[in-house]
């Protein structure tokens, strides 16, 4: 029979091993696909995709972003059935096998270079995976946290914080003996002295 401390050893691994399998929000690979699907949409007006090389390029960066997944390979062909319906079987098979071969997983700017997105567009349909050729990462980033502060601050005026100026003077008021230079127990000493 195992030792105690063996059983709890054993119960955190299970614990840590079921937190590692929930995911409290999609894959990236979910979202990233939804938002070349909009691309696609946006550029192309719908499926399916055009029989040139910007079109076996296009469905190959999807096969790319799919190919991390699990049965990336029947997903690449459902894939291709809509987006792609006029590529040749034996074609399609050989683009499949090798992208399975080599799953790669791209930033979103590299991304946005394979499809030439600018920050127009970026801003334009929404995306928040794909990245933009004209705004670096650093950028959208810095945009980012300046957005969020500028909400939390709006949300602070609404609720009747004040602002830390605001909050200075309000307490040099409730503290007249700091104006006068002069400790708060002399301030009440002489003040009562006065009375």
């Amino acid at each position: 029979m195992p030792s105690y401390p063996d059983q709890v050893r054993r119960q955190e691994r299970a614990n840590a091993r079921k937190r590692r399998r929930r995911f409290a929000t999609p894959a990236i690979v979910t979202f990233r696909m939804a938002e070349l699907f909009t691309v696609f949409n946006h550029v192309y007006g719908g499926a399916p995709l055009p029989d040139d090389d910007d079109g076996r390029d296009s469905i190959k960066l999807v096969f790319q972003v799919l190919s991390t997944t699990s049965r990336a390979d029947l997903r690449m062909v459902d894939v291709a059935r809509t987006w792609a319906p006029w590529f040749p079987p034996d074609e399609l098979a050989a683009m499949v096998a090798d992208v399975t071969a080599h799953p790669r997983r791209f930033k979103a700017d590299t991304v946005a270079a394979r499809l030439g997105i600018t920050d127009k567009i970026r801003t334009l349909l929404k995306l928040r995976t794909i990245g933009a050729i004209d705004k670096p990462a650093e950028v959208r980033a810095a945009e980012r946290q300046e957005q969020q502060r500028l909400t939390k601050e709006q949300k602070r005026r609404a609720a009747g914080i004040p602002t830390i100026a605001e909050a200075r003077a309000l307490r040099a008021r409730k503290e007249p003996w700091r104006d006068a230079g002069i400790s708060r127990s002399t301030w009440y000493r002489r003040r009562q002295q006065a009375a």
